[in-house]
């Protein structure tokens, strides 16, 4: 058999673009630099940067070709790449087109040589043309010797560099260069061109395979070629499918990457991973699977948010369609967040020790994650929440009353009104801060029981176990007097008599509540509320002195905080909260309830 292996040019290099019109999908490039040469505004030094593989030295060869073309008597825009000058720089046999790496040729010696050869005219064409390509690898010596030649280079010479990575190019030397950006070349375009080279070369191909092949390029039109040499290796003399694609280069079935997809968002582990066992066992490479699974759930985020529009030309119209059906019923925050887990879990993927196991993992945490709640919902439950913890829901008057026994919310003891009483018209309409914690601790909206107001019990001596009820009825009376007696200790309460402190550093509040009890004011509502007459004596709170009860102000803050630390105990035990801490690999002690200081 005769070995025609030699005599085989690729396919990356048989179809490399001849000419500006057919260079793919950078037709902004082609078009700039076919004006310029026509008009005569030609440039000195081009710098051509972007991924790899779009077609940056292509470009920079088809450039050469137009500059020296002798089709026409100057620069032509469209090289006629049958002359001899186009000829040559088409075979790379050009004395005057110099190609360099610069990733070996990156010294200040092989600089300093090229600065030499600039001066001497070319040997056979109009310019002397200097490709250098990855000039990015240059050393920093290397870049400051080109600089003074780059900037006054002789008319006869012309500079091309290509890069992938133009932010590691020193700014001296972007200053001096045109600077053009090549684009990834988009998924339509690099599949048509797929479809004419396989027609060209009289191989039957599936579009979907090609389409499949053009998106594994990622935007490189050579590195889609090269699939395509690969793949047309495989099938021979046969037709190019979509499963054959799938087989050459790992790529997991589609329809198994949906399955595994599916078990996730059910929050089916188990199901996840027998489907990647399945894979597994199959012959799938975990880190493709891995990438496969991201650009599926990719594809459910956009159709989220952006629908169908947003994939057709990725996907096509059909593919499209499922993929929106599919991501019906799940939200936006969900979707993201499982994104983000797959992306991270791919990183660990490909440092993990046991791959398998790093997968299973991630698998398992995305399917633990129940779906995430919008942030208006979560506004709204904290609002909730402050509520409860400020005892204006009404839901505190369930608690007992100072007496042991048990009141409802509606409930009206003795010497209470019904619904219609000014305390609870004062609970109603929110009342003053102050009143709303009194009530939160004593769990009543309404006057102290044995009060003389309708329905009034027998004449009560004001103990501190009543004082609270006491100060609760003159807030519902007078809830500005209320809130200052809330800051009141109770220092004595003997018959006939009362003793308060204020703490020191109100001298207001002293002063108000001090003529309160000298105008009568507060001895008149105290016997409205007890049924016997009190002398008021209002002093200052001093070190020393030992109170008989606390403020009630202070009372209910101490019952705020132990509500307050009984709910964030209980939010903290909920399944979702610790499903997430354990996604998000919370320390346990960053879940421990932190109660307030006293």
């Amino acid at each position: 058999m005769a070995d025609t292996g030699a005599a085989y040019q690729v396919i990356a290099r048989k179809w490399r673009p001849p000419t500006f019109d057919d260079l793919v999908g950078q037709r902004h490039v082609a078009r700039t630099l076919q004006n310029a040469i026509r008009t005569g505004r030609l440039g000195h030094a081009f710098l051509f940067t972007g991924p790899r593989g779009v077609g940056k030295t292509s470009a920079a060869r088809i450039l050469a070709k137009a500059l020296n073309c002798t089709a026409a008597p100057g620069p032509n825009p469209t090289p006629c790449g049958a002359c001899a000058s186009c000829e040559a720089v088409a075979a790379g046999t050009a004395v005057d087109v110099v190609e360099i790496d610069g990733a070996s040729n990156n010294g200040v010696d092989e600089v300093r040589e090229l600065r030499e050869n600039v001066k001497y005219l070319p040997a056979s064409s109009r310019f002397k043309v200097y490709i250098i390509d990855e000039v990015h690898m240059l050393s920093t010596a290397a870049f400051n010797a080109l600089l003074k030649t780059l900037e006054e280079p002789p008319a006869h010479v012309k500079f091309v560099f290509a890069t992938t990575e133009v932010h590691k190019v020193p700014a001296t030397i972007l200053s001096r260069c045109q600077r053009f950006d090549f684009r990834r070349i988009p998924l339509d375009e690099v599949t048509a061109r797929l479809g004419t080279i396989t027609e060209a070369d009289g191989v039957k191909a599936d579009v979907r395979a090609l389409r499949l092949i053009a998106r594994q390029g990622e935007g490189s039109m050579r590195d889609a070629q090269s699939l395509l040499d690969q793949v047309i290796a495989y099938a021979g003399s046969g037709e190019v499918t979509e499963a054959m694609v799938r087989e050459v280069l790992g790529i997991s079935d589609r329809a198994a990457v949906r399955d595994l997809a599916d078990a996730v968002l059910a929050r089916d582990a188990a199901a996840a991973l027998v489907g990647l066992d399945a894979l597994y066992r199959g012959g799938s490479d975990l880190r493709q699977l891995a990438r496969d699974l991201l650009e599926h759930f990719r594809h459910l985020l956009l159709a989220r948010v952006a629908g169908a529009k947003a994939l057709e030309a990725e996907l096509g119209p059909d593919d499209a369609a499922e993929v929106v059906r599919r991501a019906e019923g799940h939200g936006v925050d969900e979707l993201q967040a499982l994104v983000g887990l797959l992306v991270r879990g791919e990183e660990e993927l490909s440092r993990a020790p046991a791959p398998r196991l790093a997968f299973e993992v991630t698998l398992i945490r995305m399917a633990r994650v129940a779906e995430l709640r919008s942030l208006g919902d979560i506004l709204a439950d904290l609002d909730r929440l402050g509520a409860r913890l400020g005892g204006g829901d009404g839901t505190a008057g369930s608690g007992s009353g100072p007496d042991g026994g048990k009141r409802g919310p509606g409930s009206a003891g003795p010497g209470r009104g019904g619904a219609g009483h000014p305390a609870e018209r004062s609970g109603a309409t929110g009342g003053t801060p102050r009143s709303s914690a009194a009530r939160a601790s004593t769990g009543e909206g309404g006057p102290a029981r044995g009060g003389r107001g309708a329905g009034a019990a027998a004449p009560i001596e004001l103990t501190p176990e009543r004082w609270v009820d006491a100060v609760q009825f003159v807030a519902s009376r007078k809830p500005a007097l209320g809130a200052i007696l809330e800051e009141a200790v109770l220092l004595e309460a003997a018959p006939g008599r009362v003793s308060l402190g204020m703490p020191e550093g109100n001298p207001f509040h002293e002063d108000t509540l001090a003529d309160a009890a000298r105008s009568g004011v507060l001895t008149d509502l105290l016997a409205q509320a007890t049924g016997r007459r009190y002398e008021v004596r209002v002093g200052r709170l001093t070190a020393g002195m030992s109170p008989l009860a606390p403020s009630v102000a202070e009372t209910a803050e101490a019952r705020a905080r132990r509500e307050r630390d009984a709910l964030l105990a209980e939010a903290l035990a909920h399944p979702v909260v610790q499903a997430a801490a354990e996604v998000f690999e919370l320390a346990p002690d960053a879940l421990a309830v932190k109660p307030l200081a006293s």
